[in-house]
Order: C-alpha cells, then structure tokens, then sequence
C-alpha cells in the first residue's frame, strides 16, 4: 500500500498430503509499467510505480531485489521462527480490517484481529472470536 492505494499483492496457495505440506505457491503482483488510469474501475484503489516514480521501471532487477529479500527473511526464519511473525504483526496493514474468509462449509465475516501463528488468524465475527487455520481458508477477500 502506497498512499492508502494498492501498489502490490500477495498470494499463496499450498497442497497438503494427508498430514504432509506437499508445496506452497507464493504469487506475488505487482503494478509496475502503466499508468494507474488504465486499471479502469480498480483505478480507484490502485497505484502503479510508473505512475508514483514516473518513469519506466526494469522489471528483472525489481524481481531480483525481491527474491534477494525474500532469502534473507527465509534465512532469518530459519535461525529466529519467531521472527517473521513478528515482523509481519509490526508491518501488517490487515489487522482491524474487515475481512471475509470461505472455509470448506461456510463463510466467516469479521475483523481480523491478530495473526495468532505464521499458519492462523484470529478474527472478531460480532464478538465471537474464530481461529481461522490458513490451511483451511479457500478465498480470503478485504471488505472495503
């Protein structure tokens, strides 16, 4: 999030067989090289970095700083598992929001109230407190 607009985004998908993690997918977008205007309607809560920085930027060096980083916090995970979820509590821009999650047999609407563990959330559904497993959430959706 840049300037409470949307500069990047982040998914993961993982597969599990039995109880074994068979792989995780992490997907990472970002908008890099056009204008904000030609997101059409997702304009509204968007930005690019050509539009911030105005000027082209070369994607291979972007993509490279990145996974630079994303090794060194894999590292620092590995000597510190703690570390991560601290970082990510400290940086989070999810928690107060409302958000809604689909698990297998039925949808849980609330506000995301801390990330209880690397793999579950906690969120406020009306006062009730749910611990939503990460491996159980199917779609996880930001309600603006």
């Amino acid at each position: 999030m840049v300037h409470g607009s949307k500069l990047a985004g982040l998914i993961a998908e993982s597969h599990q067989r039995g109880n074994s993690l068979e792989f995780i997918l992490l997907g990472i977008g970002i908008n890099t090289n056009f204008e904000t205007q030609e997101l059409g309607d997702a304009s509204l809560n968007a930005i690019t970095l050509r539009t911030l920085t105005k000027r082209t930027v070369d994607n291979s060096r972007l993509i490279c700083g990145i996974l630079l980083e994303l090794e060194e916090l894999v590292s620092l995970a590995a000597v510190d598992p703690g570390y991560v979820l601290r970082l990510l509590r400290k940086r989070t821009l999810s928690i107060g929001k409302k958000i809604k999650v689909l698990v297998a047999n039925r949808t849980i609407e609330g506000v995301l109230v801390d990330y209880k563990s690397m793999d579950a959330v906690l969120v406020d559904c009306k006062g009730e407190s749910v611990v939503v497993p990460a491996a159980s959430a199917i779609l996880v959706e930001y309600i603006y």
